[in-house]
């Protein structure tokens, strides 16, 4: 058994299947059965029942789940203490930019950050341990506790010197658990859209008038861009600290 086990078990358990571990993870399936099988004959233990549509944890599988979490956290607890302890923040890259620019992290040599996109947080969690996270989703891990929540306000914008937008496209970005995507389709439903996979490339076409997208208003300040939209939009983000006691 060694510590890697413990990250392959975390992620089998969260996504309650061998095979979208192993796509989680970039293993293959056999490897991930494999590593599964090791820890239960060395503890001699049953962890998952498995059955045709996926798996399921048994008692002693619960068990050894909070086990391996707290050993990962204390594992990671060591190494940071020996590293000068920096808080290890997992956040969404969106998030971060505007976080930044509003000076919300002090001094940046104090973190360690690991940027994701929406689709990524879930996982990422399931494999470490994060002093905070910081997300435009709900989380319902164990030990993360809600410290903070906050809105970005949204709008809908053009290129200034577009008058009609009738015919020009919604731009969303390529991730479908993104926020702004999701927002975008419930605000515009019946556009045709186009998917970009960054922010950057997203405003690069609204600014060259070539479409339209739902955005952060942080992001398009001192940017010749047009909110066509009048009521004010709110996608909300959380902040999660961790806490073992838990």
């Amino acid at each position: 058994m060694n510590i890697n086990d413990l990250y392959i078990y975390i992620t089998v358990y969260d996504c309650n299947s061998i095979n979208r571990a192993s796509k989680a993870l970039g293993y293959a399936q056999s490897n991930i059965s494999q590593r599964v099988q090791v820890l239960e004959k060395y503890f001699n233990k049953t962890f998952f029942i498995r059955n045709k549509i996926g798996i399921k944890p048994t008692i002693e599988g619960d068990i050894f789940y909070e086990y391996s979490k707290a050993v990962i956290y204390e594992t990671d607890k060591l190494k940071n203490s020996f590293n000068y302890k920096k808080q290890n923040i997992l956040c969404s890259e969106l998030l971060f930019n505007i976080m930044y620019n509003e000076k919300k992290f002090n001094v940046l040599s104090e973190y360690n950050f690991n940027l994701v996109s929406s689709s990524q947080i879930h996982f990422e969690i399931s494999k470490f341990v994060y002093d905070k996270v910081i997300s435009f989703q709900r989380l319902n891990f164990k030990n993360y506790n809600l410290i903070f929540t906050s809105s970005l306000k949204m709008g809908l914008y053009k290129n200034d010197i577009k008058a009609n937008t009738s015919n020009l496209p919604l731009i969303v970005n390529t991730d479908t658990k993104c926020p702004l995507r999701i927002l975008s389709l419930e605000l515009v439903p019946h556009k045709n859209f186009i998917e970009l996979d960054s922010l950057e490339a997203i405003l690069n076409v609204v600014k060259c008038g070539e479409g339209i997208a739902i955005l952060p208003e942080k992001t398009v300040e001192n940017l010749s861009l047009t909110n066509i939209i009048q009521n004010i939009v709110e996608l909300p983000y959380y902040e999660y600290e961790y806490n073992i006691k838990n």
